[in-house]
């Protein structure tokens, strides 16, 4: 595959992954309080993430596992979705306008996400296993928070590289 065009591969990937990790999620909607994942990924002190846990322990789908169980199975998922979405900006920013310094550290922003990620659902899984400490619950919330808005940042510089290459074409 053309490197330049490899960004397209990581695209599809990511839309798919994306299809997944909806399914996957679908069954924390039942919950009465807690409906994603984000209600782990943002509880920032002990008692929200050991309320969060418990209901999602007593709660069982429709399937006979528990929500906890499937919050488990969602973040597992998560790594590959890393992957791909940490592929698609990193390989799509690092091969635009060589001559712009702005792409290379852009693409390194993708890299730094993807970290982040990783790290908030090593504390996640720590904290679905029982190790539930002040330290934890903070660094992951505060690793969801900077993930998140780095990739808010990495979409919407793609939008505005997508609409000014297509301004460009014309």
């Amino acid at each position: 595959m053309h490197l330049k065009k490899q960004w397209i591969f990581w695209l599809v990937a990511t839309i798919i992954m994306m299809a997944v990790m909806r399914h996957v999620g679908s069954p924390l909607k039942s919950s009465t309080c807690y409906k994603s994942i984000l209600s782990l990924e943002f509880a920032s002190d002990n008692s929200t993430v050991q309320n969060v846990i418990h209901e999602w322990n007593t709660i069982k789908s429709a399937d006979g596992k528990t929500l906890k169980e499937h919050a488990l199975s969602g973040i597992w998922w998560d790594f590959l979705f890393i992957l791909v979405y940490t592929g698609f900006f990193y390989s799509y920013f690092s091969n635009r306008n060589l001559n712009n310094p702005i792409h290379y550290y852009v693409s390194r922003l993708s890299l730094i996400s993807g970290l982040l990620d990783i790290i908030e659902n090593v504390f996640m899984l720590l904290s679905l296993n029982g190790q539930i400490s002040s330290i934890i619950s903070f660094l992951t919330a505060t690793a969801a928070f900077f993930k998140f808005v780095i990739l808010a940042f990495l979409f919407v510089y793609f939008l505005l590289s997508v609409f000014r290459s297509e301004k460009m074409v014309r």
